[in-house]
């Protein structure tokens, strides 16, 4: 994992090109989440994906309506 800096944010680099804004864009996540998943998980994307499908069903339950 590498974190490169530059602007208003840093993003996490996962296998050389994964970044927090990538997932959290292509996952409907905050950047924060998507950071916080990185941490917890590692660097497999396949495990990222699977988890962040876990957040968002959670998220979905949870939501009003």
């Amino acid at each position: 994992m590498q974190v490169v800096s530059g602007g208003a944010r840093s993003a996490i680099t996962v296998d050389g090109g994964y970044t927090s804004d990538f997932l959290a864009f292509k996952h409907g996540l905050s950047v924060k989440e998507a950071a916080q998943l990185i941490r917890k998980v590692g660097l497999s994307r396949s495990a990222l994906d699977a988890e962040a499908k876990i957040v968002k069903e959670m998220r979905s339950r949870e939501a009003p309506g």
